[in-house]
């Protein structure tokens, strides 16, 4: 089945092209974001991020614009995720407490995996 007149390859294409955006984001753009601004304000400005590229996607739906948007919400869940992870750790006062608190992160993730695929299906 074609989304917007892509078949399977192309969906496969973009979706990694997404993953590798993210990975450079969290690799060369994080580090640098944090050291100007603080991990508080990189989590900021990667939730507006987030919110502009999904908030967009929904109104330009016509290439290449929903491509760009899809990219631009690649990195802020890069940058946001990174970003969470990194103010969880500076905020747990010992490594087991940092532990415990990274593994529930991981967790409410997993679970919204699951979770958000079944509401959508009821939505849509």
């Amino acid at each position: 089945a074609a989304v917007q007149g892509w078949g399977q390859s192309e969906l496969s294409a973009s979706m990694s092209a997404g993953a590798a955006v993210t990975v450079l984001a969290q690799l060369l753009l994080f580090p640098r974001a944090v050291a100007r601004f603080g991990a508080r304000m990189v989590c900021t400005l990667s939730l507006l991020t987030l919110t502009l590229g999904l908030s967009g996607m929904s109104v330009l739906t016509r290439q290449p614009a929903h491509s760009v948007l899809y990219l631009f919400n690649r990195v802020g869940s890069g940058m946001g995720d990174t970003s969470t992870a990194a103010l969880v750790a500076a905020a747990s006062t010992s490594s087991a407490e940092r532990a415990r608190n990274l593994a529930l992160i991981q967790s409410a993730r997993a679970g919204a995996r699951i979770v958000t695929p079944l509401l959508s299906g009821k939505l849509f």
